[in-house]
């Protein structure tokens, strides 16, 4: 019989798989390093989100809530599982951080702080 051949990733990254179990999510009021802003709009926004699915709470922690850039990701999941959201909260939460460091530096320059 011959050996068989150990396929090697096409993508560096692609080595770590990271397995999702199937489960409840978690209350958004559990989730650390969440702007204040999005949590607001979250939860009292069109959808009224009340948690996060599983596959976006381990992104969310993968991804550091959107203050790392060390990571690239690759999400597979059925539809309806929260793939989307998983992929935009940490971006839009990176981005509220960036609008909120900028605006205090704008401050600290105009002697206001």
């Amino acid at each position: 019989m011959p050996a068989q051949e150990v396929k090697t990733p096409v993508l560096p990254w692609m080595r770590v798989p990271v397995t999702i179990e199937a489960g409840s999510g978690v209350p958004l009021a559990q989730v650390s390093g969440l702007d204040s802003r999005l949590l607001a709009a979250l939860m009292h926004g069109h959808q009224q989100y009340k948690e996060l699915f599983p596959v976006q709470s381990v992104v969310w922690t993968e991804l550091a809530g959107g203050c790392s850039t060390a990571h690239d990701l690759c999400i597979a999941a059925p539809t309806g599982s929260g793939k989307t959201l998983a992929y935009v909260l940490p971006v839009v939460n990176g981005l509220a951080r960036l609008q909120g460091q900028q605006r205090l530096a704008a401050h600290c320059l105009q002697g206001r702080v």
